[in-house]
């Protein structure tokens, strides 16, 4: 523990695109990995602002995530653009787990502060 990427799934290449290999005629959307299984249907649980992110090669299926994401209440997701973006999105994973363990809770979400 914590529990690390897999080599072969990170940096060149993410667990996202890997599935988008073996399904060629899905159409995956990467989204709600950086937060707590509580939070990515309720995001109310923490107060203030707060960010989700989705990233995928299709703009239908990534209108369709965001309509689901704004039922769960998330009114303003960041679109990182392509899939290649889960990546990025992945390798949050390991540190959000180190977070967790300094917090002593898992109830909490990145915001990015834009300028």
């Amino acid at each position: 523990m914590p529990p690390t990427l897999v080599p072969e799934l990170s940096n060149t290449t993410s667990a996202g695109e890997q599935l988008q290999r073996a399904l060629p005629d899905a159409r995956v959307v990467k989204t709600l990995n950086t937060m707590n299984h509580k939070l990515m249907v309720e995001p109310s649980l923490i107060d203030g602002a707060h960010d989700v992110f989705l990233c995928g090669d299709h703009a239908d299926a990534k209108s369709a995530v965001i309509a689901m994401l704004a039922e769960f209440g998330w009114s303003d997701p960041t679109d990182l653009g392509p899939l290649a973006a889960a990546r990025g999105l992945e390798g949050m994973m390991p540190f959000w787990l180190r977070m967790w363990g300094v917090v002593g809770s898992a109830n909490f979400n990145y915001w990015i502060v834009r300028g």
